[in-house]
């Protein structure tokens, strides 16, 4: 397992393929945290009593910049990709392969 202080860092730029053969990304596994939000009337206690939302996400690494990750989630036998997700590398808590990059 990856520790906090450097789980986003194991994933490299290097680590995703130029190419665009999407059945040679790799597998990852993210841990963030995600934004509250709620748009009702309610105490100001209940607001302070919101955190933020602990996710999991699993995908296909797309893109790694200094700044984000991108995963997909599906890609079909005809070469597209589909569900993406960009989470920002400073709401990582970890992450790791689940399949090495080929």
């Amino acid at each position: 397992m990856l520790t906090k202080s450097n789980s986003y860092k194991q994933i490299t730029k290097d680590s995703i393929l130029e190419k665009t053969d999407i059945f040679r990304l790799p597998r990852v596994e993210i841990k963030w945290v995600d934004a509250e939000a709620s748009g009702s009337w309610k105490p100001l206690a209940a607001y302070r009593a919101q955190t933020l939302c602990k996710i999991e996400s699993i995908g296909y690494l797309t893109k790694n910049t200094k700044w984000e990750i991108q995963l997909v989630q599906s890609r079909s036998q005809n070469g597209t990709i589909a569900d993406s997700i960009t989470i920002p590398k400073a709401w990582i808590i970890s992450a790791k392969y689940l399949s090495k990059p080929r």
